[in-house]
């Protein structure tokens, strides 16, 4: 009887990022099809949450900033509203101009981008006179400007903001007019320093007001008109929304019950197939990006497997009295496509999750048996996994050691000296491509429980025998 060898494959967490330059494609591009974030107006998010109330005499909403928030969102399942949150920073010291702040000063707002010309058009004196007073600065200094983001229907791409800079300025203090000189730039030149934060959800309660008002049959029947879709989800009253950790996107792997060969040798004879092996259940996951003067900073994933369940169950026939002396193969098992496993953003990124499910063995054998072998197990939703692009020994998986295998083993007839071993891992790669940055892949493999069966047995009858299934252990 000779010994089987493989490699140990313990639990780890192993990030392989690859910057791209910017004209490269990332080296696994994300899917075409996935979760799509929209604008949201932050002033309704903040309002709706309880952090700030609405306040249409709050005139400080026309003060450029040296930074600004922007909210990216979708409806998601059981009620949830996938987010994004953004902190752009001024670029070169141009001061920002955010139009979604002020909106409550009841401001018209009419975009000509043909003639590069944007008009605000104000309810109140009042407000017209500090908008001229906090913007004056434009036309005094040999190089003053702002940079304005709108998120109105007719200025740039409907459901996309778009960026302009503004270099000069004229007020009819008659009809309460601003004409603001504005050049439509594309993101890419001003989205230079940023962090952003995504993944994260809102649950929402339908209370009984908000049923009333059918307002989520709105969000999900807004279709292209985000802009409705956002404000129809954030319009509603102090304290209907409650925090969640992250949005979920189902996955899986392998078919329930189905018979496949993954290893066989006619010359050293041995044939192993998997007879049920599959994964399925769901992945969180969220994500922090920090880019500084057009240079990735950091990056960090964390993937949280939810109600994930693992089948590993094999049958191997061996037909030898001498086995191979080393059998080292992995098998992927081919992943159910999920359109929807992925977040992207207009012009700012765009991420994709690549699941996979493998199966592995090693042993050694030798006589003649068929031996049904394998085990069945759940993760934990408490275990994540957590990939630091910028310090890879801070990458780390947490919680598989809770995982509580049930082995199964079954020998039909025959004589044979059999010491068999399997194992499962789960890989999940993300595929991120920051817009005029480049791609970074990143890479994780997560080893699941490993089954073990020795036996020996002679005319049918064992003389010895043990079947164990082994927790998972961190290797990083």
């Amino acid at each position: 009887m000779r010994p089987l060898s493989i490699a140990n494959l313990s639990l780890f967490a192993l990030i392989s990022p690859v910057l791209a330059s910017s004209n490269a494609p990332p080296q696994a591009p994300p899917p075409q099809q996935g979760t799509v974030l929209h604008p949201i107006n932050i002033a309704d998010y903040e309002a709706s949450m309880g952090l700030q109330r609405r306040d249409s005499n709050d005139l400080s909403t026309l003060d450029p900033q040296t930074q600004s928030e922007l909210l990216y969102g979708s409806p998601g399942d059981n009620g949830q509203l996938l987010l994004a949150n953004m902190t752009l920073y001024a670029p070169d010291g141009l001061p920002i101009v955010l139009l979604e702040r002020f909106e409550l000063l009841n401001v018209s707002v009419k975009c000509q981008d043909d003639e590069g010309v944007l008009s605000l058009v104000f309810a109140s004196e009042d407000a017209f006179d500090y908008a001229v007073k906090q913007w004056g600065y434009v036309n005094e200094a040999d190089d003053g400007k702002f940079l304005l983001i709108a998120n109105k229907d007719g200025c740039g791409i409907d459901g996309q903001r778009q960026p302009y800079i503004v270099s000069n300025i004229t007020e009819d203090d008659v009809t309460l007019t601003t004409s603001l000189a504005a050049r439509m730039v594309p993101w890419s030149e001003v989205a230079g320093s940023y962090e952003l934060n995504f993944g994260h959800a809102i649950s929402i309660h339908q209370h009984k007001h908000l049923r009333d008002r059918n307002w989520w049959d709105n969000v999900e029947n807004a279709g292209n008109d985000t802009e409705n879709a956002a404000e129809a989800a954030l319009d509603t009253a102090e304290g209907n929304y409650n925090k969640s950790q992250s949005a979920s996107f189902p996955i899986s792997a392998g078919q329930p019950n189905q018979r496949t060969t993954i290893f066989t040798d006619s010359r050293d004879g041995v044939t192993i197939d998997c007879t049920n092996c599959f994964v399925n259940g769901s992945l969180e996951f969220t994500g922090y990006v920090l880019v500084q003067n057009f240079k990735l900073q950091d990056l960090i994933l964390t993937a949280s497997p939810k109600s994930l369940f693992a089948a590993l169950e094999l049958e191997a026939i061996i037909t030898a009295d001498d086995g191979p002396d080393s059998l080292g193969h992995i098998w992927n098992l081919p992943n159910i496509p999920i359109p929807d496993l992925g977040i992207s953003i207009a012009h700012i990124m765009n991420i994709g999750v690549n699941p996979t499910y493998s199966v592995g063995v090693n042993g050694s054998f030798g006589g003649s048996a068929t031996v049904d072998f394998g085990l069945q197990a759940t993760v934990p939703d408490s275990a994540q996994i957590v990939a630091d692009y910028n310090n890879q020994g801070a990458s780390t998986a947490t919680g598989f050691s809770g995982v509580q295998p049930i082995p199964s083993f079954n020998i039909i007839n025959e004589s044979a000296f059999v010491t068999l071993s399997a194992f499962s891992q789960l890989g999940i790669t993300f595929g991120v491509d920051l817009f005029e940055l480049g791609g970074v892949d990143v890479a994780l493999t997560v080893k699941l429980p490993e089954v073990s069966a020795t036996f020996t047995a002679k005319h049918g009858k064992y003389l010895l025998f043990s079947i164990s299934g082994s927790k998972t252990g961190l290797n990083s």
